[in-house]
């Protein structure tokens, strides 16, 4: 199939969508400083498993054209970044349907009132598997209608203000939407009001701050109100006190019938901070009628308490850790960083209350699997369950320079437990890969991937393996090319199937 009728439609209609966002920020800022560089790619790709079945194995030989255009611009109170790329996919046998794909980003900074008034949108066109299930989804190549094109808006407004040496203030609205091109997938979306009061420089001894936010969803799943207020007083060789009050409603817990509840937590402790190097803290206190989420406890005025310890010894490391029990039980946080001359490391751990809805703002990604971000492969069920979810967390990266040589490596695992199901879902995984340059013009790059998906609808364990070479080079300020080799491999288990698939790919990008 060619290019054909539809083609340059669907083209003229994305583009002429791009250029009106971009001329609209535009008239906003004639003092920027522009940027507008187009490009386009060629890559072809022998794909020895196109349908990615070990059983019906068909290799096939495809091609891509990829227009794109990048436009930037800065000024004194506008940040602008856009991106659009037209992907045409042909495939060299007639068995397969030729198709086209967009991928889109705008993203704008406008400080509207100096230093009052600052707006921040974000606009993009992405793909994502239909099926998360179905592995062929997740190969941006395969032919398969498992895919569909989604559309995510974001809109953030912020007010700020500084009443004298006395207080500051922050509002901020934030609206995020999401659209599907199939109607397979219905479309959501969420916002939150936020308003935050803190002390200002008048205050010494006393400070102070004051949160209050209200969130709602489409489906309703996600609605939230909540107001928190903090007091710390200092007091001599370095001790201080505090006190924090928290009060939450929302309607996690609708099936436990207490949508409409109000949870009333108030705590009280000490502190330690003789310098910015370290800071130790915990208190306790109770929660009035407040209903834990577990599997099946319903406690009402339970105790509640807190510890955190706060370390920086210098201004290359960072440490925190934290464990609380509150309004919704147990909840343990981590966090640490250290930047050496040739070594970067980080490590953290963190437990959110949250729902499947939310997660679906959470991973829109490519469709690649294993090739992607790590851990980001697609949520494992597009199912809008009526249920809360406690999604635990740990990720450590490391980023490790030796002279030209540069390595890389990431893991982590998350689980998350559905509250009312007594179900819950794991995946784990880590990859690594360094960068070695050959030469001025030349580099060698290499990244290794494997992830074990655990899942309960229906029971089963998905092991991804992925490995990447590609060698590239920069034949001038505008031209690049590189030529990769690329292995994928699954193995599950019951009926569901397994596969390997090899791809040779070579690319050339001109810069206009």
């Amino acid at each position: 199939m060619g290019f054909g009728q539809n083609f340059y439609r669907y083209l003229v209609i994305q583009v002429f969508l791009f250029v009106c966002l971009c001329l609209l920020m535009a008239s906003l800022s004639r003092a920027a400083e522009w940027r507008i560089s187009p490009q386009i790619g060629i890559t072809e790709t022998w794909h020895d498993n196109i349908r990615l079945d070990d059983k019906n194995k068909d290799g096939e030989l495809i091609s891509q054209i990829q227009p794109a255009i990048n436009i930037s611009a800065t000024g004194r109170r506008l940040t602008l970044k856009s991106s659009y790329q037209l992907s045409y996919i042909d495939y060299y046998s007639a068995r397969y349907r030729d198709r086209f794909s967009s991928q889109a980003v705008f993203a704008g900074d406008l400080e509207a009132i100096k230093r009052h008034l600052f707006i921040t949108g974000n606009v993009a066109i992405g793909q994502q598997a239909i099926d998360p299930g179905n592995i062929e989804g997740f190969d941006p190549l395969a032919p398969t209608s498992n895919r569909t094109e989604t559309r995510t808006y974001q809109f953030i407004p912020r007010l700020e203000n500084r009443f004298g040496p006395y207080a500051n203030s922050k509002l901020t609205y934030r609206y995020n939407h999401i659209d599907y091109e199939t109607g397979r997938l219905d479309y959501s979306y969420s916002e939150q009001w936020r308003y935050q009061l803190s002390s200002g420089k008048w205050f010494n001894r006393l400070k102070w701050k004051g949160d209050v936010s209200k969130q709602t969803s489409r489906e309703g799943l996600t609605d939230n109100y909540r107001a928190l207020a903090r007091i710390d007083y200092k007091l001599i060789n370095d001790f201080f006190l505090y006190g924090i009050a928290v009060s939450e409603r929302n309607n996690y817990l609708r099936i436990t019938n207490t949508k409409g509840s109000y949870f009333y937590n108030i705590e009280a402790g000490l502190g330690w901070e003789p310098s910015r190097k370290i800071k130790i803290e915990g208190g306790g206190g109770a929660v009035l009628r407040s209903e834990r989420l577990s599997y099946s406890d319903l406690e009402y005025e339970q105790w509640s308490w807190r510890a955190e310890i706060q370390l920086r010894p210098t201004t290359r490391t960072n440490f925190e850790l934290g464990k609380e029990q509150a309004i919704y039980g147990d909840k343990i946080f981590f966090h640490f960083d250290h930047r050496m001359k040739k070594v970067t490391l980080s490590a953290e751990y963190g437990e959110v209350l949250s729902t499947p809805q939310q997660q679906r703002f959470q991973s829109l990604n490519s469709t690649t699997r294993a090739s992607g971000a790590l851990g980001n492969g697609g949520e494992l069920s597009q199912q809008i369950l009526n249920d809360a979810l406690l999604i635990k967390r740990f990720e450590a990266t490391i980023k490790w320079r030796l002279k030209k040589l540069t390595f890389n490596g990431a893991s982590f695992y998350e689980k998350g437990e559905y509250q009312t199901l007594a179900q819950s879902h794991k995946r784990l995984g880590l990859n690594g890969g360094f960068n070695l340059p050959l030469g001025k013009r030349n580099v060698l790059s290499t990244q290794a991937s494997t992830e074990i998906y655990y899942l309960f609808n229906p029971a089963r364990v998905d092991r991804f393996y992925n490995l990447k070479v590609s060698f590239n080079r920069k034949f001038s300020r505008k031209l690049r090319a590189s030529l990769a080799m690329q292995s994928q491999k699954r193995s599950t288990e019951g009926d569901f199937r397994s596969y390997t698939a090899n791809q040779l790919i070579a690319q050339v990008n001109w810069l206009f």
